[in-house]
């Protein structure tokens, strides 16, 4: 192994010795080595809104067959930074998770160290036969940060231009740089989402963040740990895009003083938002990125408000507390985390 965060608010994870199915994503943690990383990861996973169930391999003490895997259309397979002893690699394992990716269903594996667990580091080509090629959509395993950059770490992951799909342009970390990220080639049908930045890092470009999406399969790799994102907000904003770009209905979800304030994303062809707060909400105003008033809406008593596209900037502000994300000033759905204050619970 090599070593190198609230509670809930609207989606329970459920540790079972299997019984039922309660959500339609399982969560599979694979990571005995820095188990803070795991409990960070799912309590981000609870603020995006989904419901979802958890398979604690460590605990199991063996990995999810196909009569556990097959009760989920959306799998997630947790690493960490855990390079050793990998369920995901087991052949059994291997086996299950091609069927079950050939049977329409999604699987997003994230983890630093998932490729060295099984190649002991890069770079390495893969061909027909390999399960990082077949089922993973990678071409090569190439660089490792840290490994490759004279001891230096990568600073942040920036979005690939033209990925279709909504994402924050920039991450960064809760540390200077985050080691053993990994950069691949991806393969055909395989389309790059994140890579290594910034422009003057000296792995600029490595691909770290990989969807291979062949008709009527879908796999995400992510090859660093989300639980390094930099704060809460950010690392609950990148799990609803990632879920939202895959297919799976998240939201945001912030908690303030007094109430729960959650932004929902309306379907393409209405185009706004819904904005709904277990308390009744006094103000709504929207900005700009840049800090420009949009629309200030007065609707003290209400617990639900729709905005229209026309409304939507790269950048919320919701009462007292704001966060903005967005690449733009220009009127566009773009992407939002919405912060703010409600009236006392009623």
């Amino acid at each position: 192994m090599r070593g190198t965060l609230l509670l809930p608010l609207f989606a329970a994870a459920l540790v079972l010795p299997f019984g039922g199915l309660h959500g339609q994503v399982l969560f599979v943690n694979d990571n005995d080595n820095i188990t803070f990383n795991t409990d960070t990861v799912l309590n981000d996973l609870a603020g995006t809104g989904i419901a979802f169930d958890k398979y604690d391999i460590p605990a199991m003490g063996v990995p999810p067959d196909a009569s556990v895997l097959g009760n989920y259309p959306v799998i997630i397979w947790y690493c960490s930074g855990d390079g050793a002893g990998l369920g995901f690699w087991e052949t059994g394992v291997q086996a299950d998770l091609v069927d079950h990716i050939l049977a329409g269903n999604t699987l997003w594996v994230i983890g630093t160290d998932v490729l060295y667990a099984q190649y002991g580091g890069a770079p390495v080509s893969f061909s027909s036969g390999d399960f990082a090629l077949d089922a993973m959509g990678l071409a090569s395993y190439d660089v490792q940060s840290y490994g490759d950059d004279a001891n230096a770490g990568c600073s942040q992951m920036d979005v690939v231009p033209g990925v279709a799909g909504q994402f924050a342009p920039t991450l960064l970390w809760s540390f200077p740089t985050i080691w053993w990220a990994d950069g691949c080639t991806p393969a055909l049908d395989a389309e790059a989402i994140y890579s290594m930045g910034p422009s003057s890092y000296v792995l600029f470009g490595a691909k770290a963040m990989i969807h291979y999406h062949p008709v009527g399969t879908s796999v995400m790799s992510t090859f660093f740990d989300p639980a390094l994102i930099d704060t809460y907000p950010n690392r609950v904003l990148f799990l609803t895009q990632t879920l939202n770009y895959l297919g799976i209905a998240a939201s945001v979800a912030e908690q303030n003083d007094t109430g729960v304030l959650q932004l929902h994303l309306l379907p393409a062809d209405n185009g706004g938002l819904v904005l709904s707060c277990t308390a009744n909400i006094r103000e709504v105003e929207v900005h700009s990125s840049s800090g420009k008033l949009l629309r200030r809406s007065t609707v003290s008593g209400a617990r639900r408000v729709e905005l229209p596209r026309n409304d939507m900037s790269s950048g919320l502000h919701f009462g007292n507390g704001h966060h903005g994300l967005g690449p733009t000033d220009q009127p566009q759905m773009g992407y939002a985390l919405a912060h703010g204050s409600c009236m006392g619970p009623r």
